[in-house]
């Protein structure tokens, strides 16, 4: 490898440039966003909720999703399609390409409201299905810098449908449990048991 006087000349004679493009490269949301803005809408035209026609398919049973492309899929394929391993994606970049400068606030401001109706209702309804929900949508939110819509919104449907569906069934359980103790609560009263006969 080079000596630190070499290296340390290298740094010296690198341009602004130069030390950007590591950086792109490392910050992978950056680097995806950045080359949305150059290609939309001079390349490519916006897609106008197209994406989210993508999430929703996603749910649907046989090949109807397949129909619909997603943006990973489709930036792996303008900018690299040989690159084996996808560049993933990112909310606000996929916000820009929906709606162009507008999308970026706008989906932020949604995001942000469901997560205080989400909040809100932990304090209006202190159910434990409800601190889950506002738990999973707010560690959710981690993933939005590096996901697209299709991606975060199975992740948090999904987490929620196993949610309830783990939570009813502790339901019918406490219920029949709670039918069982009320059973052997009206039986013993009626008929007490004798500890005097018990303990001879």
């Amino acid at each position: 490898g080079l000596g630190l006087e070499s290296q340390i000349n290298a740094a010296q004679e690198a341009s602004f440039l130069d030390w950007l493009h590591p950086v792109m490269h490392m910050s992978s949301n950056l680097h995806v966003y950045t080359n949305v803005v150059d290609t939309v809408p001079s390349i490519e035209g916006h897609w106008f909720g197209r994406s989210l026609l993508s999430a929703i398919a996603s749910f649907l049973p046989g090949d109807f999703a397949l129909k619909y492309e997603t943006p990973a899929w489709w930036f792996a394929e303008i900018y690299d399609h040989q690159r084996l391993a996808g560049y993933g994606f990112s909310q606000d970049a996929e916000a820009y390409l929906n709606f162009g400068w507008i999308g970026p606030p706008l989906w932020f401001a949604v995001w942000g409201f469901l997560l205080a109706k989400a909040y809100r209702r932990t304090i209006t309804k202190s159910k434990t299905i409800d601190m889950f929900i506002w738990w999973h949508l707010a560690a959710s939110s981690a993933f939005a810098i590096r996901s697209d819509t299709r991606g975060l919104t199975k992740m948090v449907v999904l987490g929620i449908v196993m949610a309830v569906i783990l939570w009813k069934v502790a339901e019918i359980v406490a219920y029949f449990e709670s039918r069982k103790m009320r059973h052997l609560h009206r039986v013993t009263r009626r008929h007490p048991p004798n500890f005097y006969r018990l303990k001879n």
